[in-house]
């Protein structure tokens, strides 16, 4: 989610000026589109509160009228129940709105936040250089996710970008469990790029979880909001949004596999426990932040929930 890559492609950001390796901080500022996502099932909870509220009251209201005939009762209920619904389901279709446009801004700050490769024949002889001495690595038996991670300059990582796939592909890797190790190099990219690409990357990371917990509950408050489903399927949809949090956060695609061999794919915690170096700093902050947002249903927080360093998370 975070990288908008196909199967074995790779996307870029724009190259920035100057390459700072990335110190861990002791705070971040409030980030308000990650605010939205993370208070997005609580404002959604309450339009289906307020929804529901409305619901009761026409009704109670109507058969407590006294002058109107039965038929007069149902015409108006009707009537004011298709009014309710057309409200509510626009206030859905707000918060919708706003949480998309809030997950694309982080992912787009969090690509244009990593240094693009190096132009021209220069560029190509230095990542050429870079994956011959990857290969001499790899050959003599290094796990890949350890070479990523001890990976310390932004062309090493763009060769790896493009050269892994490959050897991922050749390997039999299901793609979506490539994906899950290509995505660890944009972490690396993002740490030895600088605080601030790290703190993008975070956040971009953590929204990846919100957004894949919202989906389900979004679905069913269209549902509901427009008649067309009731509050009763709203435990199901809690309980999708809970699993489809921990999936995204454990680096599971959020399709069903169906390989034979499903339960030997390499997610990104496993990806990680193969490494036989030590998780990054960087890395080692967006699991531990992917994890409290996968166990944070609603985070009715307006402070920023730790750095890039994993440091004063707030839940």
């Amino acid at each position: 989610m975070t990288s908008p890559r196909g199967p074995w492609g790779r996307s870029w950001g724009r190259r920035l000026s100057a390459i700072q390796p990335y110190t861990p901080v002791q705070s971040a500022p409030t980030d308000q589109h990650l605010e939205t996502l993370r208070q997005a099932p609580a404002r959604l909870q309450d339009i289906l509160t307020e929804h529901r509220q409305a619901l009761a009251d026409i009704h109670n209201a109507t058969n407590a009228d006294t002058h109107l005939t039965d038929e007069g009762k149902a015409a108006r209920k009707s009537a004011q129940v298709e009014q309710i619904q057309r409200r509510s389901s626009q206030a859905v279709a707000a918060l919708d709105d706003e949480t998309g446009s809030a997950y694309g801004a982080l992912q787009q700050r969090s690509a244009n936040a990593l240094p693009e490769p190096t132009p021209g024949v220069q560029g190509m002889l230095a990542r050429q250089a870079a994956w011959s001495r990857v290969q001499t690595l790899l050959n003599a038996g290094m796990p890949q996710q350890q070479v990523i991670d001890e990976a310390d300059d932004p062309e090493t990582l763009h060769a790896l970008a493009e050269e892994l796939p490959t050897v991922l592909r050749a390997q039999g890797l299901h793609p979506d469990d490539a994906r899950a190790v290509l995505d660890t190099v944009d972490d690396r990219l993002a740490e030895v790029t600088g605080e601030d690409a790290a703190n993008a990357r975070l956040a971009a990371r953590e929204a990846d979880v919100h957004q894949a917990g919202l989906e389900p509950l979004l679905s069913h408050a269209r549902a509901e909001a427009s008649g067309q489903g009731h509050r009763g399927g709203a435990l199901a949809a809690a309980v999708a949004a809970q699993q489809a949090r921990s999936r995204i956060a454990a680096g599971v695609s959020l399709e069903d596999d169906e390989r034979p061999n499903a339960s030997f794919g390499r997610g990104l915690n496993a990806a990680v426990t193969a490494a036989a170096s030590r998780p990054t700093i960087l890395r080692r902050a967006i699991n531990d932040q992917m994890l409290r947002a996968a166990q944070r249903p609603q985070a009715p927080t307006d402070q920023a929930n730790g750095d890039a360093g994993g440091r004063n998370p707030q839940y």
